[in-house]
């Protein structure tokens, strides 16, 4: 109730207010903080209290699991289950229908947006033209109060699952239809080393794996391929954990042959004492640096971000290529800028989750600033880790590669399609002021390896790049459900001498995933309403139309082979993805 009335009381938008006005409104804020704190029982009771279903029908269908998961519920620290309710009864996505394409509105303005500090001296817009009015105070009070140690303290309870079985058929039971949207694969197992060769070459590793040429070799075989996500390790931990960083090697036919454990110092083969460790240290590790290079920093922070800002700041609304990029910039101020609130913070979702102290997030950030860098195109990635060949050769072994590559196309097909409507030569490229300067604005980190704007293969290149980053690589790095699920498949931390994940980790990742789990526009979809109703409308509605029939039929050849495959692959399947950073 009280959430609810703040933000009808105080989320006004579009009004100019006073200075008194403003201070009126930061003493009722601090009244309701103080309100909460003053309630602090009843809040106990009400809020935090354990409770793992909230349904009638998984009361009915699952009353055991129900009641043996609120049991496990209490086993976890006060934030970790607030959370965990805050977004089941929130935020879950049963009967919510998923928007169409028209939710995405024709732009109406150019404006410089308020923004707030990041990283770098880069910067994140807190105002979208798509949800004008914000998060809501109420929701802004609500993490901060989440953040705060003298009612939320940061505490890593220990207490194990009686049994992975048991663990398996509670989290089915309570949050499997909730991150049903969400998955990508079914997994039978993630034990085997069979299961980390399909993390590196279809599934949420895939896009490190790198070609090598190595003297190496392990039991007669030599080393082909590497995963190596060592740079993990120079980042201190709090108690209790070990740190993260390893690197698994393969053969040439992508059998896993040897793990650095990173840790513990040392390589492991198959049979060592430590084999099984070294294997779940090498899951945790790609979760958590997943989570934080790629997603947060590399898709939220970086890419979503400098190209909605840029758009935005630079392109007025009837820009053509503003309204070419529409719909991959839907939502995602208010999604960058809640992503800063709730997990770029001290005591925060992210540093929660993990294993990482304060100043580790911090310096992990800087790192994943600096690693994420533009490397030219899909084939140029590719070719710079060696993985060119296989994709050609052997794209079985590869199937991450092989769909990246024929997504990438699709996409660049329809931005040179759309721009060479608009603009007949380089010379017109260059001609358009604000088009530059759109261009000058996506320039937002230092060392920015983007190329110079020199005309019209450049603009439709690197425009395509960032379509398929915010919808592909999203849907890729994005989608921890799949392996969050079960406590036995990944943890976001690593405890010495286990291989599951405590019941505090499971449910703290279990969270990272029903935060992205409400539903957002589909890629597949129509949006010929936001083309310029001018005298090009005909072919452009063409364009978008092909597009769309070329998404289709790719989805159709990544569904037929991932009938055959040995290890399918659904990261880059135009059906499983959404349009924008929007969730």
């Amino acid at each position: 109730l009280v959430p609810a009335c703040l933000d009808v009381f105080l989320c006004q938008s579009n009004i100019q207010h006073t200075k008194r006005t403003r201070l009126r409104r930061l003493s009722i804020y601090a009244l309701a903080v103080l309100a909460v704190a003053v309630a602090v029982p009843a809040f106990e009771t009400v809020i935090v209290g354990p409770q793992l279903c909230f349904t009638d029908m998984d009361f009915e269908k699952f009353p055991d699991d129900c009641a043996k998961g609120t049991t496990a519920l209490g086993q976890v620290d006060r934030h970790t289950r607030t959370l965990y309710k805050m977004l089941k009864v929130f935020s879950s996505p049963r009967g919510v229908p998923v928007p169409t394409g028209s939710v995405v509105a024709v732009p109406t303005l150019k404006k410089p947006l308020p923004k707030k500090n990041l990283f770098y001296g880069s910067k994140i817009p807190s105002w979208d033209e798509d949800f004008p009015q914000g998060v809501g105070y109420a929701s802004t009070i609500i993490f901060e109060l989440l953040r705060v140690e003298s009612f939320f303290p940061l505490v890593d309870y220990a207490t194990e699952w009686s049994s992975v079985e048991e663990a398996r058929s509670i989290l089915a039971s309570s949050s499997r239809e909730d991150l049903e949207p969400l998955e990508l694969l079914k997994w039978e197992e993630m034990d085997s080393d069979a299961a980390i060769m399909r993390w590196a070459f279809s599934g949420i590793a895939a896009h490190v794996t790198c070609s090598v040429k190595s003297a190496d070799a392990v039991k007669g075989q030599a080393i082909a391929f590497v995963n190596d996500w060592s740079w993990m390790h120079e980042f201190q931990v709090r108690p209790g954990f070990e740190r993260y960083g390893a690197a698994a090697y393969f053969g040439d036919d992508g059998r896993l042959l040897k793990i650095w454990w990173s840790h513990g110092q040392k390589n492991l083969t198959k049979g060592d004492a430590g084999w099984e460790h070294a294997k779940w240290a090498f899951k945790c590790t790609v979760i958590a640096g997943t989570t934080l290079k790629d997603h947060l920093v590399g898709l939220h922070f970086m890419a979503s971000n400098f190209l909605a800002m840029a758009t935005f700041e630079q392109l007025n609304a009837s820009h053509p290529i503003r309204r070419m990029l529409r719909p991959h910039t839907y939502g995602a101020v208010t999604i960058n800028a809640g992503a800063l609130k709730t997990l770029a913070v001290k005591n925060g979702i992210l540093h929660r989750a993990s294993a990482f102290t304060w100043e580790s997030v911090e310096a992990a950030f800087h790192a994943s600033y600096d690693l994420n860098r533009w490397m030219g195109d899909i084939n140029q990635r590719f070719a710079k880790q060696g993985m060119l060949d296989t994709i050609k050769e052997n794209p079985d072994l590869y199937p991450f590669g092989q769909d990246a590559i024929e997504f990438s196309a699709v996409v660049h097909k329809f931005v040179v399609s759309y721009v060479d409507v608009y603009y007949a030569n380089d010379a017109a490229v260059l001609a358009d002021r604000e088009l530059v300067r759109f261009w000058d604005a996506l320039h937002l980190v230092e060392g920015s390896q983007l190329p110079p704007l020199s005309g019209k293969q450049v603009l439709a290149q690197v425009l395509a790049d960032f379509i398929a980053y915010v919808t592909a690589f999203h849907n890729h790095a994005g989608n921890v459900a799949d392996y969050l699920i079960d406590p036995g498949f990944a943890s976001p931390k690593i405890r010495p001498n286990r291989n599951i994940a405590d019941i505090q980790a499971t449910f703290q990742g279990l969270n990272i995933g029903l935060m992205t789990a409400l539903p957002a526009p589909k890629l597949i979809n129509n949006f010929t309403h936001l083309l310029l109703p001018d005298e090009h409308l005909s072919q452009t509605a063409t364009i978008f139309n092909q597009f769309q029939r070329d998404l289709r039929d790719l989805a159709d050849k990544i569904d037929a082979r991932n009938e055959h495959r040995k290890m399918p692959c659904n990261s880059i399947n135009p059906k499983m993805m959404v349009s924008s950073i929007s969730i």
